[in-house]
């Protein structure tokens, strides 16, 4: 144990992993993140924020987005996997908290340009894992650049790919109509 955590800053990690969901609002609901030591990771790279977004079902991940600025959901720090609080909730969120994310967090605060160990980023887990309404935001919201379009994952895809190869029509035409050639000569799909 380290001499400068508390005992509240202690116990905030476990109980966000192993609480049960009733405990993890509370633990939103009474607690500030700076009583549970916010920016402390664990030996796997994990802050709270990590594990709320990992672990929580749709009422905590959206109490966490309501509660807690990116500063405090340490947006910029990497667990060992190099996934971040926004790609957590990106990958294991509801298409609420997906919705939820990009109308609350800006492309910089969801570290658009930070790249898990699979070479993905944020923009493509919500192109990856949302439904087309979250896909059509995200291409309303965010920029080519952005949506760090010209990076290329482990499988040799882009964000434009998942959004060519996972959405709809509607979704292909937007991306058509908003994305000049070159952003949308980078499209790569994993089945190519």
């Amino acid at each position: 144990r380290d001499y400068k955590v508390t005992g509240v800053q202690t116990c905030a990690l476990p109980i966000s992993v192993y609480g049960n969901n009733e405990v993890r609002l509370a633990l939103l609901d009474k607690w500030t993140p700076e009583q549970c030591a916010w920016h402390v990771q664990n030996n796997g790279g994990h802050t709270i924020a990590m594990y709320l977004a990992k672990y929580g079902y749709y009422k905590v991940r959206l109490a966490l987005l309501d509660k807690w600025t990116p500063e405090q959901c340490t947006s910029h720090l990497q667990d060992s996997n190099g996934h971040t609080v926004a790609m957590h909730l990106a990958k294991y969120g509801s298409d609420e908290v997906r919705r939820a994310l990009l109308d609350k967090w800006s492309p910089e605060e969801c570290g658009s340009r930070l790249q898990s160990h699979n070479r993905r980023t944020v923009a493509m887990y919500l192109a990856l894992y949302g439904c087309d309404t979250v896909r059509l935001a995200l291409l309303d919201k965010w920029t080519p650049e952005q949506c760090y379009s010209h990076a290329v994952d482990c499988g040799w895809s882009t964000v434009s790919g998942y959004l060519t190869q996972y959405g709809g029509d509607l979704v292909r035409a937007t991306l058509l109509n908003k994305w000049s050639p070159e952003h949308r000569a980078s499209i790569r799909t994993t089945s190519s």
